[in-house]
């Protein structure tokens, strides 16, 4: 599609808006022609935005509660993806993750469609809720956080889920340091409540929603009002299915 001809070169100038779908490559290209401009095809820009309008789920979030050990890890449901940053599982190699009450965390994330925005740190060596090092400690030692404490977007982003099916969301945070840091979370217009990661031993929050029609999910973080600065972490997430399986006719 080409747009009708606008007019830059007359005061007050003009502008466009277009809408789109993004197709799976989330590449887009726009092309632009001066061609049959009275003054010679010198086309120009000076702002462009983009905005996402697909509505994302509103998350409904359970009670931060304290990190006590492996069985902290929810197995409701079957088992969607997850994301654990730095993993330092040398067994694996840090590539596959660890078993943690059943559940595998992926180091890096094996999400589809999966993007972060805003963290740009990452640590490996910071304390851990008390738990065996062959398990559980070893990923809640390690998280990515946004290192500028300036309150800037910070938010983790994935696809790929069923529309329709209720999932579960279950994210930790733990930094041990008794720096009394905190953040929360939002999923649509849902907001959780403020979960204490600076002191040990760290929280975990779970969440639950229903996927749209997009089969789109984004959390957002917000460390405003921690005493300490606005740092937002993460330590591990992970998603998991709660719609049964369709029943099998025999």
């Amino acid at each position: 599609n080409s747009s009708a001809t606008l007019d830059f070169g007359d005061a007050p100038g003009a502008y466009i808006t277009g809408t789109f779908v993004a197709d799976s490559s989330g590449r887009q290209i726009i092309a632009l022609s001066g061609a049959g401009s009275p003054n010679g095809p010198y086309p120009q820009v000076n702002l462009v935005q983009v905005r996402d309008i697909t509505a994302l789920p509103n998350i409904t979030w359970q009670t931060p509660t304290a990190i006590s050990g492996p069985a902290d890890v929810n197995t409701s449901g079957s088992y969607f993806a997850s994301w654990a940053p730095y993993n330092q599982d040398s067994a694996n190699n840090g590539s596959s993750g660890l078993v943690v009450n059943g559940t595998k965390f992926v180091a890096f994330n094996d999400f589809p469609n999966f993007f972060t925005l805003g963290f740009n740190n990452g640590y490996n060596s910071f304390n851990n809720p008390g738990t065996s090092d062959a398990n559980y400690n070893d990923l809640l030692q390690t998280a990515t956080y946004e290192g500028n404490g300036d309150g800037r977007p910070v938010s983790l982003n994935w696809g790929g889920m069923t529309p329709g099916h209720a999932y579960l969301i279950q994210i930790w945070a733990n930094d041990g340091r008794g720096n009394s840091r905190t953040e929360s979370f939002s999923g649509g217009a849902n907001t959780s409540a403020t979960l204490d990661f600076g002191d040990a031993p760290g929280q975990y929050i779970i969440g639950t929603f229903v996927a749209g029609t997009n089969g789109l999910g984004s959390v957002s973080l917000s460390g405003a009002g921690s005493p300490n600065g606005d740092y937002p972490q993460l330590n591990l997430v992970q998603v998991r299915d709660l719609t049964p399986p369709q029943p099998q006719f025999t």
